[in-house]
């Protein structure tokens, strides 16, 4: 009896440890996603400025 409830506690702790990393795991993955749609939206924004004043300004000849 005592044995079973020893093996029980023991699966309960893997699990709690299983379950932390994986968690620690998919939220260093989201902090990279959001690292790279802030690096993608900076990119959007750059080209945007720069066709606005190459518009304005004509230095694009094509």
């Amino acid at each position: 009896m005592t044995q079973s409830i020893q093996e029980q506690i023991n699966a309960d702790a893997q699990r709690k440890v299983n379950t932390n990393a994986d968690r620690s795991e998919s939220s260093s993955l989201a902090e990279g996603w959001q690292y790279y749609n802030f690096g993608i939206l900076h990119l959007c924004l750059v080209m945007v400025i720069f066709a606005g004043s190459a518009r304005q300004e004509n230095f694009i000849h094509l």
